[in-house]
């Protein structure tokens, strides 16, 4: 058992390289998994470890390896199981192996748009088996640290991702790795330990240094990138940061569309114009989802409503009035319908403001749909019949009919209603010394939330930007005109950065980048409505998307991932929750200024983000306006925000793929899947290429493939990568600097010495064939060679 299993002292030596190995890697695959959006990151940590373990507990190769095929299989089991109970094991292996092999035909076929997750984690487990077996058995600290290394510098290039932490602790225990591999194999336990501890001390003192330079040093760093810019947007310009955009799965750009998760908003996207649905309806308006209440600092609670209920057809939403629109004071309502048709089958519901009904024609019997009145988000959830389209019934009235007058009649609504609640002097509802926002808070809890890590200097933004303005609407509209015009903010989804952790996402856009699309704006907005104590909440759905007419004449609107699009929602008491969008070039239908209709009337586009890029399916309809024909400098937001150059680059950005560049991809696919493995396979054999190189010139020997000479020169240039010979030294001082403490191996290198110098310095005749007696004492030392600990170039 002790060939296989490594002595107390190699196992502890081993054990404390594993910790460092854990550490240095650890936090590099977390990230790695949190780009491509891979879930399992405690069951990576658990094979992880236990590669560790097994690493440095089993001295024998093969065995190391065996364990770990078998680790594999279990781990691939319980991470992707058979799809019923009564399937064994051979036929789970043979379901793996075909969704394998159809992962790996997908992602030769297509574009990666998405990671193929099977794949990626099998390779993944296996470049953690190889990279451990360097590290620990191979004493090579270079190649994991290069590797972890490497993927941090391309995700700094290529995203917008907080890396200075994680890199500072890769440097850190890379540096503590590398250390700790070359400390001499021929001290003993506490020399090894008092070394080893004196290595850690250096590098957590370098580590510390290095932590305590991130904010000093940020002003050069900051220098360092305004440098670099011009060559940045060189890179842009010749489409460099395109093309790694087309063939990176999400590694710098998420596309944009509908997410329901928005717990951490921020970083660039990119356009998709993959279409969704088609709105048949002359009237461009604004296309709901669902809204958010909880703001968190980094982005909104998306946790499921506890509210949600089952609906069928037709379904008639509750609370209309204070939940899904705007309903003004009119005399009568004008009803009218709106269908819309989906490219593929439901899965949420889409719906205009002020909407009564909804009905699916032909409805099955089985259809069901969960509806929430918290966050107004309806998702269908069970039919067995494909449901692509329905029709809404909607107020028309509402839509553009709002004026200033309406929100006016509401100006001062807060302060009668604490009057009203608090008219008993006796005993008041409220503390003298609370603010008014206070007061309102006790009212209105989940639409006046703010987190109290919020930093105080968004609060005083809000209060300086409406101090000394009474009328609630004015508020509202000053703190959407500073967003959208005056503030110096741009809009951009290229530019937009990630919050560094510890960070409000908010403060971050207000004072630090001031650059963002919609999810920045719009939640600046409602979080400063907040801080001056009017309700406000966030809402998400698709802009109106692009005007054309159908074959038999109809006029639609087609909604592609592009229109994806996120506002605000204000309470006014006469109105319920109407819509403002503070996103520059943005205009709400029901809530457009004057100066948003001048500029609709003038040609532009309620959404830069509808018109598809040059060359696309959609350009070439000539219904459809392309970035050419938008007169993009007659809008006053932009033209405020920079030159014409500028803005034609931002409304036209995109992800759209012309034939040859599909060409390219299939071919960029070809080219980098097969260097992937290759160099999985470089790795491996570099990792243990002497045992496969022994084991080789075994075989040459014992055939007599080889002459005296070419069988010696070889058997030392493989000792020489252990350890290198002095042009001084004999051949027996060589072999005795290795310091084998095993005298069986002492008498055998004793031998091969003295057979060295007889071919290369006595009479004995090189060229000719070997002996018995020689093949054994070359085979002999071969033996010796795969003992031999660690290279010692």
């Amino acid at each position: 058992m002790n060939n296989y299993i490594s002595p107390l002292s190699n196992f502890i030596r081993s054990f404390l390289l594993s910790i460092v190995h854990t550490f240095l890697l650890l936090p590099v695959l977390f990230l790695f998994l949190k780009i491509n959006e891979l879930n399992g990151f405690y069951f990576f940590v658990l094979f992880f470890v236990m590669t560790q373990i097994i690493a440095a507990l089993f001295k024998k190769w093969w065995l190391y390896f065996l364990i770990q095929f078998g680790t594999i299989t279990i781990f691939l089991y319980y991470t992707f199981p058979p799809s019923n109970k009564q399937m064994n094991f051979i036929e789970w292996l043979s379901l793996i192996w075909q969704y394998g092999k159809t992962e790996w035909t997908t992602l030769l076929s297509t574009s990666m748009s998405t990671i193929p997750v099977f794949l990626a984690t099998v390779c993944l487990l296996f470049l953690i088996t190889l990279l451990t077996y360097t590290s620990i058995r191979q004493r090579l600290a270079m190649p994991s640290f290069l590797i972890a290394l490497g993927y941090l510098i391309v995700i700094h290039t290529f995203t917008n991702q907080a890396i200075l932490s994680t890199a500072v602790s890769v440097t850190g225990f890379g540096l503590l790795l590398i250390g700790l591999v070359h400390i001499d194999h021929r001290f003993n336990t506490f020399q090894f330990l008092k070394s080893a501890g004196l290595t850690a001390l250096l590098t957590s003192i370098l580590i510390g240094i290095t932590y305590w330079s991130i904010t000093p040093l940020r002003p050069v760093q900051e220098w360092l990138e305004k440098s670099s810019e011009a060559y940045q947007q060189y890179l842009n310009q010749q489409g460099f940061f395109d093309w790694i955009r087309a063939r990176s799965p999400q590694s710098r750009y998420q596309q944009i569309g509908m997410d329901t998760d928005d717990e951490v908003l921020g970083g660039p996207l990119q356009n998709d114009f993959t279409p969704l649905f088609k709105a048949y309806t002359e009237t461009p308006q604004y296309w709901k989802v669902l809204h958010r209440m909880e703001y968190t600092g980094s982005g909104w609670n998306s946790d499921l409503p506890s509210d949600r209920s089952l609906a069928t057809s037709p379904y008639e939403p509750e609370n209309v009035d204070l939940l899904y629109g705007t309903t003004p004071k009119k005399p009568a309502e004008i009803q009218e319908t709106t269908t819309l048709v989906w490219e593929n089958p439901v899965d949420y519901i889409v719906y205009p403001y002020g909407w009564k009904k909804l009905e699916i024609q032909n409805a099955p019997d089985d259809f069901t749909m969960l509806a929430s009145n918290i966050n107004g988000h309806h998702r269908v959830t069970d039919s067995r019949q494909d449901i692509s389209s329905y029709t809404i019934t909607y107020d028309a009235v509402s839509l553009g009919s709002i004026d200033d007058e309406n929100f006016h009649q509401d100006d001062g609504w807060r302060t009668l209603l604490l009057e009203s609640l608090n008219s008993n002097t006796e005993v008041p509802m409220f503390d003298a010394d609370l603010s008014l926002r206070e007061k309102m808070v006790q009212i209105f809890p989940d639409d006046l939330q703010l987190p109290a890590s919020l930093p105080q200097r968004v609060t005083d933004l809000a209060v300086e930007l409406t101090e000394g303005i009474d009328s609630e609407y004015e508020m509202v509209r000053s703190i959407e005109t500073y967003l959208k015009n005056d503030g110096g903010y741009r809009y951009s989804l290229q530019d937009a950065s990630q919050t560094p952790e510890e960070e409000d996402y908010v403060d971050q856009f207000l004072f630090e980048t001031l650059v963002g699309y919609c999810d920045n704006f719009s939640t600046a907005m409602t979080v400063m409505l907040r801080s001056v104590g009017i309700p406000a909440r966030w809402t998400k759905g698709f802009s109106p998307g692009s005007e054309q007419t159908d074959t038999d004449g109809k006029t639609y609107y087609q909604i592609t991932n592009a229109n994806a699009h996120s506002w605000v929602e204000v309470y006014f008491p006469s109105s319920g929750w109407v819509p403002f969008d503070p996103s520059p070039s943005f205009s709400n239908p029901m809530t457009r200024t004057e100066a948003d209709l001048a500029a609709e009337n003038s040609g532009s586009s309620f959404n830069e983000n509808d018109m598809p890029e040059e060359g696309s399916p959609e350009a070439e309809d000539p219904e459809v306006q392309t970035p050419e024909e938008t007169p993009d400098e007659e809008t006053p937001e932009e033209t405020e925000r920079g030159s014409e150059e500028e803005i034609i680059e931002e409304s036209s950005e995109n992800n759209s793929v012309t034939s040859s560049e599909e060409s390219l991809n299939s071919w960029y696919l070809l080219f980098l899947i097969p260097i992937f493995f290759i160099l999985l396979f470089t790795f491996y054999f570099f990792s243990v290429h002497l045992k496969v190189a022994i084991w080789i010139l075994e075989k040459l020997i014992q055939k007599n493939k080889l002459s005296l000479l070419q069988a010696s020169r070889w058997t030392l240039r493989l000792f020489q990568i252990k350890k290198k010979k002095l042009s001084n030294q004999t051949f027996e001082n060589y072999f005795e600097g290795l310091d084998l403490s095993v005298n069986e191996y002492s008498d055998v290198l004793n031998l091969f010495a003295h057979l060295l110098n007889q071919v290369f310095y006595g009479h004995e005749t090189a060229k000719d064939s070997l002996s018995a007696e020689q093949k054994i004492i070359l085979l002999d030392s071969l033996q010796v060679l795969k003992f031999l600990p660690k290279y010692k170039n």
